[in-house]
C-alpha cells in the first residue's frame, strides 16, 4: 500500500513532498529509500533535500538525522524550508512552540505568501490517539497567520473547520487567508487504518482511508485536495488571499 501511495504522489510531479512521520514500520530505512528512489521524480526531490520529513514514533531521531540524502535541514529535527511562495516550519515528533515562534517570526516567513506548519503529533484529532487543541501552538498560528497545520500519528484523514483561538470561524470549503488556521491529519500512507474514536465538534471531514494530499499554492489561492490512492476525491478546499 505504501508503494501505491508513492506512485500516486510521483504522478503529481510535486515541487516538494511533506511527510508527517512514521516513514517505516516492519521494514527499515534502506527498504523505504529503495521504494522512494524507484520513482525518478521522487528520487530527484529526495536528493535535492525537498522530501521534508517530520519525525514520527516509528523511526528514531538518530535514524532520521543519519539518513542520506538528508531528510531534514541544518542537521536538526526542527527546521524550516521555503518552497516557491510557501514557508514550511517542521516541528518533528511533538509540536514545539519555542522553535515555532522563532521560525514564524523570521523574515523568510514574513516574505512568504503562505505558511504551513508540520508535526507528527496532531493538534486536533478524532482518531485513536486523539488531540483536543494546543493553545501555545494555536496562539502562534493565529499571530503569524498560518494557513495550514499538517500532522500524522493517527492513520486516517481529517481536517478541521478554519479555527482561530480554538473556535470555529468558517465551516465552508472556501476559506480566506488570515482568518484562521485549518488543522489536518494525514496519516493514510500505507499502514493499517484507524477508525474514528472521539469525534470533535471542530472536525469538518474524517475518513479512515489510505490517501495522499495535494497542495497547490498560487499567488492568490491555496487549493488542498485529498484523494484515495486510486484518485477518488475525499476532500477539497481553498484558501484565498
Amino acid at each position: 500500500m505504501h508503494r501505491k501511495a508513492l506512485t500516486a504522489i510521483a504522478a503529481l510531479a510535486p515541487q516538494a513532498v511533506i511527510h508527517s512521520g512514521d516513514l517505516w514500520d516492519g521494514y527499515g530505512a534502506s527498504a523505504w529509500k529503495a521504494d522512494v528512489m524507484s520513482h525518478d521524480h521522487l528520487a530527484t526531490l529526495l536528493n535535492a533535500n525537498n522530501f521534508l520529513v517530520s519525525q514520527g514514533n516509528h523511526e528514531t531521531s538518530s535514524e532520521v538525522l543519519g539518513f542520506a540524502p538528508p531528510l531534514v535541514r541544518n542537521g536538526s529535527l526542527t527546521y524550516a524550508a521555503h518552497i516557491g511562495n510557501t514557508f514550511i516550519a517542521v516541528l518533528g515528533y511533538s509540536p514545539d512552540p519555542v522553535y515555532l515562534g522563532t521560525a514564524l517570526a523570521s523574515q523568510e516567513s514574513a516574505d512568504a505568501i503562505w505558511r504551513i506548519v508540520v508535526s507528527h503529533k496532531p493538534i486536533y484529532s478524532s482518531g485513536a490517539h486523539g488531540a483536543h487543541g494546543n493553545s501555545s501552538i494555536e496562539d502562534l498560528c493565529d499571530q503569524y497567520k498560518v494557513d495550514l497545520y499538517v500532522a500524522g500519528h493517527d492513520h486516517d484523514y481529517e481536517r478541521t473547520d478554519q479555527l482561530r483561538g480554538g473556535a470555529v470561524v468558517d465551516t465552508s470549503n472556501t476559506l480566506h487567508a488570515g482568518a484562521g488556521t485549518v488543522y489536518m491529519v494525514t496519516g493514510g500512507g500505507g499502514a493499517p487504518l484507524y477508525s474514528e474514536s472521539t469525534p470533535l465538534s471542530v472536525s469538518h471531514v474524517f475518513e479512515s482511508v489510505h490517501h495522499i494530499v495535494d497542495i497547490e499554492a498560487t499567488a492568490s489561492v491555496m487549493t488542498v485536495r485529498a484523494t484515495t490512492l486510486d484518485g477518488s476525491a475525499i476532500d477539497t478546499f481553498t484558501i484565498t488571499q
